[in-house]
């Protein structure tokens, strides 16, 4: 959009919506954009696709959109409860950061499997470095701990509406849960 030197758009400019107003998200499907902030030059070689980090229920994920068509994709993986973010892009490959409650941040590199179709797939390979190396102890104190989104349906707002908890537990089954944090993501308001 070629924005006038004044920055106030007139109504012979046209503005189109290029990711729908998601009111109520199901279950699995895309809640929404949610971002806290965009890459300086977000776009891949296409000079259409732009890449983000955005909330997708309980956890931060990278997100593609093609702006010509709309179409928009999760590229981090669909089985991951853990949080993604985007650092950089290195041509048309993405630089993230990934951390979850009970794992060290990684960096990751992240690479369009090149053989795959439309709707294709993204490979993930750990970046080495000294930055997000702990001790062994912590390691250790670590690899006891699990977690897992539960959701929680919320049928007086909507009947596919849910609210999740993030519930951090040790591995053994001798210890009660260490903490639960209830988010109450995607709950519609109804006026």
């Amino acid at each position: 959009m070629d924005w006038p030197s004044d920055v106030s758009p007139t109504s012979a400019l046209k503005v189109i919506d290029v990711v729908p107003i998601v009111m109520c998200a199901e279950d699995g499907c895309f809640p929404g954009l949610y971002c806290s902030s965009f890459l300086t030059s977000p776009w891949l070689s296409d000079g259409c696709t732009m890449i983000l980090s955005s909330m997708w229920r309980s956890s931060e994920v990278i997100i593609s959109v093609d702006i010509l068509t709309g179409k928009l994709a999760r590229i981090t993986p669909q089985d991951s409860n853990d949080s993604w973010n985007v650092l950089s892009l290195d041509k048309d490959n993405i630089i993230a950061v990934h951390s979850s409650p009970v794992h060290v941040p990684q960096i990751k590199y992240g690479s369009l499997c090149k053989e795959a179709a439309p709707g294709a797939s993204w490979n993930w390979q750990h970046v080495p470095g000294p930055i997000y190396r702990c001790s062994e102890k912590v390691r250790s104190l670590l690899s006891a701990l699990q977690f897992s989104l539960l959701k929680i349906p919320v049928r007086a707002i909507s009947e596919n509406s849910t609210a999740g908890t993030l519930f951090i537990a040790y591995n053994s089954k001798s210890f009660f849960p260490s903490n639960v944090f209830l988010n109450a993501y995607q709950i519609d308001i109804i006026s």
